[in-house]
C-alpha cells in the first residue's frame, strides 16, 4: 500500500483533482456510507482535513473504515474513477472492459445470478422466478441478488460507467437504432481487447444497467412490424428508440416461456 493520507490526529489529504467526487458514485461499503452520511459529508473533498480521531468517534469507525477512505482517495488519485479523458471512438471497448473486470470481482452467487440473468454464453436467459426456483430461493431475493449485482457494477469504477452509459445512450439516440449486438461488434471491431462475454450478453447486460438505453437482441422482425405502424413520413431517433424499448419489453415478458438451460 502507498503513503498514508493520514496520521493519528492529523487530517485526510484530499487534492482538489478528486476532491468532487460524490459518494454515492463511488465503491463503498455500507458502513462506511453511514459515516459519511452522519457527518454529512457528500463528497471526498468534505474530509479534507478530518482527522482519523474525529472519525473514530462515530460509532462503527474502526481503523478498517479509515484503510478504506485512504484506498478510495488512493484509487482516486490514480485516475480509476477519471471521466475526463473518456473518447466517442472507445467508449464502448471501455464501457465493456469495465464491466467484465468489475464482474470478476463480484461474489461468486451475485456472478452466477447475473451471468443466469443475462445469458451467458449464449444461453437463453432467465427470469427471476427460474432462477430463485433453481437456487432454492423466492423469486425476490434473486431479483435483490441481481440488482445488488448491477448496483455494485455501476459503482465500481466512480461515475465512468454511468458516464459510459449515458454516452452509449446519446450515440444510439444520434443515430436513430437501437443497441444491438451487430452494433456493439462494430463500435468495438477494430479494439485489441478481448471479452469473455458474447455480444449477446453484453447487450443485455448494458440493458440491464439502464433501462433507458433501448436494446434489442434478436433478429429485427418484430422492430420492423412496429415500425410499420409510424407514420409514413421518416420516423425520428425518438420514435425509433420508443418501437424499440416497446420490442425489448416484449422479448422481456417472452423470456419466462422460453425453455432454459442451466444457470451458467
Amino acid at each position: 500500500m502507498g503513503k498514508k493520507l493520514w496520521t493519528q490526529g492529523a487530517g485526510f489529504a484530499i487534492p482538489e483533482s478528486i476532491s468532487q467526487l460524490q459518494f454515492h458514485e463511488l465503491p463503498i461499503t455500507a458502513r462506511l456510507a453511514n459515516i459519511v452520511r452522519s457527518i454529512g459529508a457528500r463528497t471526498l473533498g468534505d474530509l479534507k482535513g478530518r482527522s482519523s480521531f474525529e472519525l473514530l468517534q462515530y460509532q462503527n469507525c474502526s481503523r478498517r473504515t479509515l484503510s478504506e477512505i485512504q484506498q478510495l482517495i488512493e484509487r482516486a488519485i490514480s485516475g480509476e474513477f477519471d471521466e475526463a479523458q473518456i473518447e466517442d471512438s472507445t467508449a464502448a471497448a471501455e464501457l465493456l472492459t469495465l464491466l467484465e473486470q468489475g464482474m470478476a470481482k463480484l461474489s461468486p452467487r451475485e456472478n452466477q445470478f447475473l451471468l443466469a440473468r443475462i445469458g451467458a454464453e449464449d444461453l437463453p436467459c432467465l427470469t427471476f422466478e427460474e432462477i430463485g426456483r433453481r437456487c432454492a430461493l423466492t423469486r425476490a431475493r434473486a431479483q435483490q441478488i441481481v440488482a445488488k449485482a448491477l448496483d455494485t457494477l455501476r459503482k465500481s469504477w466512480g461515475p465512468r460507467v454511468p458516464r459510459l452509459l449515458e454516452m452509449m445512450k446519446r450515440r444510439c439516440l444520434s443515430m436513430g437504432c437501437p443497441l444491438t449486438p451487430a452494433l456493439l461488434e462494430q463500435w468495438t471491431g477494430e479494439s485489441p481487447r478481448s471479452f469473455r462475454l458474447s455480444r449477446k450478453a453484453q447487450a443485455r447486460l448494458i440493458a440491464a444497467l439502464d433501462k433507458n438505453i433501448p436494446c434489442w437482441f434478436e433478429k429485427p422482425r418484430m422492430l420492423r412490424r412496429r415500425l410499420r405502424v409510424l407514420p409514413r413520413r421518416a420516423p425520428s431517433p425518438t420514435a425509433v428508440l420508443k418501437a424499440a424499448g416497446g420490442v425489448a419489453k416484449e422479448r422481456e415478458r417472452s423470456i419466462g416461456r422460453v425453455t432454459a438451460g442451466g444457470v451458467a
